[in-house]
């Protein structure tokens, strides 16, 4: 298992949240589960993230919208 901070090493992202939430898997943002990690690529999406139980999620750097619990 990862956390967010050793994921971010890959990635070299801004992390905004938890950088120790282990992850324990990968699932898209619509039929999201507890302690994985998703991404959002596109606005239109954007309705799901909300809704998502995703402990994670990848943003781009124009992502504008409330985190809530979430680590982006």
């Amino acid at each position: 298992m990862l956390t967010v901070a050793q994921i971010n090493e890959t990635l070299n992202g801004k992390i905004s949240g938890d950088p120790d939430q282990p992850i324990k898997g990968v699932c898209d943002l619509k039929d999201s589960r507890e302690g994985c990690i998703s991404y959002l690529n596109s606005g239109r999406y954007g309705g799901y993230f909300e809704k998502s139980c995703a402990a994670a999620v990848l943003v781009s750097s124009e992502f504008r919208g409330v985190r809530g619990s979430k680590t982006l």
